[in-house]
């Protein structure tokens, strides 16, 4: 048997209380806080009263009528359709995705859009779609109801920015999200 014994100076107690000191700021540092949103996860935002689904709206600079022109209950189909896909394109650049919802319950609230003006200046019927699923928003566009209409993300873009395959700036909807909205964004509970 082996026994092995030393004397404790302040030198050692103070080397030691370094030591550990740093393995607890390590420590701490690398836990992530409950804010943080892993990369690569979808977001989405509060839809649970019509006063957040309204500032939600807003916060894109849209004025629209207060309450919704249309509440209808939809189910997001298990297997996209080419359709489907080019809408959940949309989404995505939009930092959604409705492929985690495939098969669920959703609520679509259509909202009239007041400040919409095409290139020519004059306004147009348009409307705000967002889809919520467990009182989350997890999609969401801006359409023209007008003959030969469009459709596009949230942020407020140019006629050439519709997406209508003359779409030139895709990421516009992700970065104005990420300049402004991103400390209103949660992961979504499955």
């Amino acid at each position: 048997m082996m026994i092995f014994s030393t004397k404790i100076t302040k030198a050692k107690l103070l080397t030691f209380a370094l030591i550990f000191s740093c393995l607890a700021l390590i420590i701490i540092v690398s836990i992530p806080s409950g804010d943080d949103v892993p990369a690569g996860a979808k977001v989405s935002y509060s839809g649970k009263t019509n006063e957040e689904r309204v500032t939600f709206l807003e916060e894109f600079g849209w004025d629209i009528v207060d309450e919704p022109i249309e509440v209808t209950d939809v189910v997001i189909p298990t297997s996209f359709d080419s359709t489907y896909e080019t809408y959940n394109e949309l989404q995505k650049t939009q930092g959604m995705d409705l492929s985690d919802f495939k098969g669920m319950q959703a609520t679509r609230y259509t909202y009239s859009v007041t400040n919409y003006v095409t290139e020519d200046g004059t306004a147009a019927d348009v409307q705000a779609n967002l889809l919520v699923v467990d009182d989350k928003i997890v999609a969401g566009d801006v359409t023209s109801v007008s003959l030969g209409g469009f459709m596009q993300g949230l942020a407020r873009s140019t006629a050439s920015q519709i997406v209508s395959g003359k779409d030139d700036d895709t990421d516009a909807d992700a970065d104005y999200i990420d300049e402004n909205l991103q400390d209103d964004y949660v992961v979504p509970e499955k």
